[in-house]
């Protein structure tokens, strides 16, 4: 039985439709041909009210898409950045980012009325991410979003909600308007602290002067009154403290840390590249870009040598890699604390702001005394990324790194990075916002397929 027999089926039922215990769900006269006329009962309902009935179920039934489900499952997937070829497969077989985009398609094709979204694109590449916002922006009803990923929040919302110093405040804005009229609220408050503070302050100078005079005590009486009704005005919290890092230097690189000439990649006869020929500049911010199963973390592993490859490949003079990879937290010692992962691998004055570091990427206060096993993944991908920043290192890769950062720790990242030497390759997703506005110019490394072959060719953005 397909979908749409299967809700006519319930239909009838709920209606309490049947002949001869067989569900009347289309036309009466192919029972006529045989030579006698079914008899239809009803509960409470007649002839004409029951095809009335009928009708509108069926209106309704198509308003809902019972004819189109499998195209809306398709375009959901599709949009997701699943192949037609991932349709039958397991979910079993899928990673545990691919379960994630699992688990968001189906809350999206049950057309809630209200969506509750917790980070949804730390798990999506480009192309998904932009398909999500146009879904939210035309398909969705109302969406409670939560993330970190400022150019989505932007595309996404017209609303911002924030919860500051125990109160909610409610702009009828995006984020980055939100950002402006926060700025003119708090200087507001300001104000009108000031103004409260003088005020306060003239009346307890009045009640001091005139505390012990006779003809004046009805008015200091008056005025102590009045300082006991006075509601303190309250200042929004703000942290306005600038972290200054200056990491621990690393030797120059050669002039080419990588050159790449003719590598392939290929797993049995699944080709994932070849005829790949580039080279990084040391110096440069390099990004591969590409849609997911392109092959842009199986050429770094191939940069690695983690993995076998068919090519020439060369890793320039004194380059020392630092590598952060989507499973990097995996590699933490579960059994140190917080600060001991990161006191174990500073050196010299760095050591002495440990605690200032740990707080720039929420680890303040009592939190850096956790042990990691107690951790959550954000967490642990937090921990890990200020171990790679306090190495040595003259050649970054950087995979995925901004999925479990808040705004404030992507600053920190920022001036973290840029004034480093070295060179920088970023396997991005959600990154495009990130190294646009915090490097200005990026060199992009593109990673297609097409007619069974991969190429891939490079090119220079810059924003001004």
């Amino acid at each position: 039985m397909d979908f749409r027999k299967l809700v006519v089926f319930s239909v009838a039922l709920a209606h309490g439709l049947w002949y001869n215990g067989l569900i009347i769900i289309g036309k009466v006269s192919q029972n006529e041909s045989f030579g006698h006329r079914p008899r239809l009962r009803h509960r409470g309902l007649g002839r004409g009210n029951l095809i009335e009935k009928f009708t509108h179920d069926n209106e309704r039934f198509l308003m809902m898409g019972g004819t189109n489900y499998k195209a809306e499952i398709e375009r959901t997937l599709i949009g997701l950045g699943f192949c037609r070829e991932d349709f039958t497969r397991p979910t079993s077989e899928f990673s545990g980012g691919w379960r994630m985009r699992i688990e968001l398609a189906k809350l999206l094709l049950r057309r809630p009325d209200v969506l509750l979204l917790d980070e949804p694109t730390n798990h999506l590449d480009i192309e998904s991410i932009q398909w999500l916002e146009n879904f939210l922006k035309v398909s969705a009803g109302a969406v409670v979003l939560v993330s970190h990923d400022r150019a989505f929040i932007n595309n996404v919302t017209n609303r911002t909600i924030e919860i500051s110093c125990g109160h909610i405040y409610d702009y009828k804005v995006a984020y980055d308007e939100f950002v402006v009229l926060r700025k003119e609220r708090r200087e507001q408050q300001l104000r009108a602290y000031e103004n409260q503070q003088k005020q306060i302050q003239d009346t307890e100078d009045f009640i001091e002067r005139f505390r012990y005079k006779a003809t004046k005590a009805v008015q200091v009486q008056s005025r102590i009154k009045q300082l006991e009704k006075i509601v303190p005005i309250e200042i929004d919290d703000e942290d306005n403290s600038a972290l200054r890092l200056k990491f621990p230097p690393a030797m120059r690189s050669g002039n080419y840390p990588v050159i790449c000439e003719g590598v392939k990649k290929a797993y049995g006869n699944h080709v994932v590249f070849h005829d790949v020929t580039l080279t990084i500049n040391r110096g440069e911010k390099v990004a591969f870009v590409g849609k997911n199963g392109e092959g842009k973390s199986t050429l770094v592993k191939c940069i690695m040598d983690e993995i076998p490859y068919e090519g020439k490949l060369t890793i320039g003079h004194n380059v020392q890699i630092g590598y952060f990879a989507q499973n990097q937290a995996q590699l933490l010692d579960e059994n140190l604390t917080v600060f001991d992962t990161i006191d174990y691998v500073a050196k010299g004055d760095i050591r002495l702001k440990i605690r200032d570091i740990l707080g720039a990427f929420m680890f303040g206060g009592e939190a850096s005394d956790k042990k990691v096993k107690v951790l959550s993944g954000g967490e642990r991908s937090r921990l890990a990324m200020i171990k790679l920043l306090l190495e040595p290192v003259n050649f970054l890769i950087l995979d995925e790194p901004t999925n479990h950062l808040d705004m404030r720790s992507k600053d920190v990242l920022k001036e973290a990075i840029t004034p480093r030497m070295g060179t920088i390759d970023f396997l991005p997703c959600a990154l495009w916002g990130f190294f646009f506005r915090y490097f200005g110019s990026v060199f992009m490394v593109f990673l297609q397929k097409g007619d069974g072959r991969s190429c891939t060719h490079r090119q220079k953005y810059r924003i001004h």
